[in-house]
């Protein structure tokens, strides 16, 4: 489906994706981990266990650009 941008954060992503730039962090043009970012899914793993008592670890997470992707 398409998702709703009314909802996406535009102004705290342009914020984040400004201090990345700024910093002048290199990996920004290299290939990632295949399964996401290591940082954002330790995120992930954390939030699923506070708002959803989903214990897993940064490991067992894994960070696609969508359902099709899971299944490549």
């Amino acid at each position: 489906g398409v998702p709703d941008l009314t909802r996406f954060p535009f102004d705290t992503w342009r914020r984040l994706v400004t201090q990345r730039l700024r910093a002048g962090q290199a990996d920004l043009m290299t290939y990632g981990d295949p399964q996401g970012l290591a940082a954002l899914r330790e995120e992930i793993a954390r939030h699923a266990g506070v708002s959803r008592d989903v214990r897993a670890s940064a490991a067992q997470v894994v960070v696609t650009a969508g359902a099709q992707q899971t299944t490549d």
